[in-house]
């Protein structure tokens, strides 16, 4: 009798399609970075912490984008594997990661 095998498939499942008011989507410095993550995002108003992540192509392009975990007020802990996913699944050359640190409120 042989041994039985799984076969598995991974798929990327788009969960939106947003136009954004971006007048270019290449990042060329940490502050285009931040920019889009704010715009995207809205980093700045979020109420926990945030770890996400950009897609590029070769050209530093943005190809794709996510929120890989949203944690505590105070913490976000995050795994490679999740990281890493939607880079693999968009086929990203490279990737910036960007966290929060969520405004103090009296």
């Amino acid at each position: 009798m042989g041994k039985k095998i799984m076969v598995q498939s991974v798929k990327l499942v788009k969960d939106s399609n947003r136009i954004y008011d971006i007048e270019k989507k290449k990042i060329t410095c940490p502050a285009d970075a931040v920019r889009f993550a704010q715009i995207i995002f809205d980093i700045e108003s979020r109420p926990n912490e945030i770890f996400g992540v950009f897609n590029l192509n070769t050209k530093n392009e943005i190809i794709g984008c996510s929120i890989v975990f949203e944690g505590t007020v105070d913490s976000s802990l995050v795994h490679p594997r999740e990281t890493f996913r939607t880079a693999i699944l968009n086929n990203a050359s490279s990737i910036i990661c960007f966290h929060n640190h969520r405004a103090t409120r009296s």
